[in-house]
């Protein structure tokens, strides 16, 4: 294998990168107290020492004086330094004095218009499972636009401990280069840029894993959430990609924690893009006594085993792919669903776990049935969400069962009426068997009310029933997808969705 980009060594390009971060890195921490870019202790913060925050700065310097040494000067680099200049100054000036967050969306903006109308580069259209999605002009400037805002936030958000943000980017980063390297396309800007923030971001983690000494900062959180959005277009753009889907694969983690947040705050009935709170995934592992450097691999770790599969993708295997991906969701739901991601325990929970407590010490003192006390200690500790997942895999496995065997029997697979209708007959079948499992053994209502807790059951599958057949019918129906492969997708969303509901609006504690 050529390990060559743009005729240099990649091993030379990511040693000069990484020893001019790790060099430049002290020098702004300096500075940083010089200028008072100072993220100071708070009730919202984790660090309880004043720390400098534009480390971001010294990623920048060393990505400029690797592109100098090893880049190839092309027009599309224009466009892409006045955006990053943009970012940074307004991240500059929120570290040093915290600004609106409308202005920080404002400079994103700007930053990502100049990249799409006067740099072109955008993103024509979409594909995905062999289906193509074709937007033209003007439609391709705002869906770049978004998805790229989208990125730079999506970074800073998850910018919530010592050498989270930074070493995600780092996986993405990897992950690019080595997509392209087996693909033997490394000839393109995006691999250039992938390479060199690689080593810019490693000589700087050097200093950020916890325990941190310097912090990334907002405007190093937005040029680095800026340059993954480049790599994610031009990348489509020239052919390293098969399909945009892949950058939003790598980065699964940050964007499905910043859904459940905004889906938290609504719950909430707070604003969702500008209420800051401490509940987001890395929040949770703390709140579950892991360590904050524990807290960081695990989300490595999980971030990783996305980037996997988005390599096995990105070479053609799609199966293989979004059967490991639909694997790693249902896990990643059984992590959130043990955590305060989406809402809080109830006093009924909290007191269930000071029972818990009790037990565990009560069968500490039993050496004869040490093990039967610690199984029955964690059933008990996740009694709701093991059976409700054991009961949901039930309820799915019925209507899957329903479903394929009157499609591949009775039904016509071709008939988008008949594909409807065992839709509907399916979902009749294991909605009945849910409502029965849910209030008996999952969430053990205490409910006077049952035919309001009937109705708002029912209600709430409805909802979910339609957004089903709206995706089959849109997906299948329309576009032509494997009904089978979509069927298996709206199921792990209804199950979700459905535990969500149950859990809120319909059934009672006491």
């Amino acid at each position: 294998m050529n390990l060559t980009v743009n005729g240099h060594n990649i091993f030379l390009i990511l040693a000069v990168t990484f020893i001019s971060s790790l060099i430049l890195t002290p020098i702004m921490r300096k500075i940083a107290f010089h200028i008072g870019a100072v993220d100071m202790p708070n009730e919202r913060r984790l660090n309880k020492v004043p720390m400098p925050t534009i480390g971001g700065f010294a990623v920048f310097f060393s990505f400029l004086i690797g592109f100098m040494l090893f880049g190839r000067s092309t027009v599309d680099l224009i466009p892409i330094l006045i955006g990053a200049f943009i970012l940074i100054f307004m991240g500059l000036c929120d570290d040093i004095k915290p600004i609106s967050a409308k202005y920080q969306l404002v400079s994103q903006l700007i930053a990502c218009a100049i990249v799409t109308i006067y740099g072109g580069i955008t993103i024509d259209n979409f594909t995905i499972i062999g289906h193509t999605f074709i937007f033209n002009e003007p439609l391709n400037y705002f869906v770049t636009i978004f998805l790229m805002v989208g990125i730079i936030n999506t970074i800073n958000l998850c910018d919530g401990l010592d050498g989270l943000s930074s070493g995600v980017s780092s996986i993405y980063f990897l992950t690019i280069t080595i997509i392209a390297f087996l693909m033997g396309m490394t000839g393109g800007l995006d691999v250039t840029i992938a390479v060199l923030m690689l080593g810019s971001l490693l000589g700087f983690l050097v200093h950020n894993f916890p325990p941190a000494k310097q912090y990334i900062g907002d405007c190093g959180s937005n040029f680095v959430g800026y340059m993954i959005a480049i790599t994610a277009c031009l990348g489509f753009k020239t052919a390293t990609f098969t399909s945009i889907i892949i950058p939003l694969l790598i980065l699964a983690t940050p964007f499905i924690d910043v859904a459940f947040a905004i889906i938290r705050r609504i719950l909430k009935g707070q604003n969702p893009f500008n209420t800051p709170d401490k509940n987001h995934l890395h929040h949770q592992f703390l709140k579950m006594q892991f360590s904050t450097r524990s807290s960081v691999l695990i989300i490595y770790v999980i971030n990783l085993a996305f980037a996997a599969v988005s390599v096995l993708y990105a070479l053609g295997h799609t199966d293989y792919a979004f059967i490991l991906y639909f694997g790693l969701m249902i896990i990643f739901l059984f992590i959130v669903l043990k955590t305060e991601v989406l809402f809080k325990k109830d006093k009924a929970e909290e007191k269930k776990d000071e029972d818990i407590l009790i037990l565990e010490k009560e069968e500490m003192k039993k050496e004869s049935s040490k093990k039967n006390g610690k199984t029955k200690k964690i059933y008990l500790k996740n009694k709701e969400i093991i059976n409700y997942l054991i009961f949901g895999g039930l309820t799915t496995l019925i209507s899957l069962v329903v479903y394929y065997g009157m499609t591949l029997t009775i039904f016509n697979p071709e008939n988008a009426i008949l594909l409807q209708v065992a839709n509907v007959i399916s979902w009749i079948i294991s909605v009945t068997f849910a409502y029965i499992t849910n209030k008996l053994f999952v969430f053990e209502s205490k409910g006077n009310n049952k035919l309001k807790e009937a109705s708002n059951y029912f209600g709430s599958r409805i909802a979910t029933l339609l957004l089903d057949m709206a995706i089959m019918y849109l997906f299948v129906t329309l576009l032509g997808f494997n009904d089978k492969i979509f069927k298996l997708i709206t199921q792990v969303l209804v199950i979700i969705l459905n535990y969500v509901f149950s859990k809120l609006f319909v059934f009672k504690k006491n």
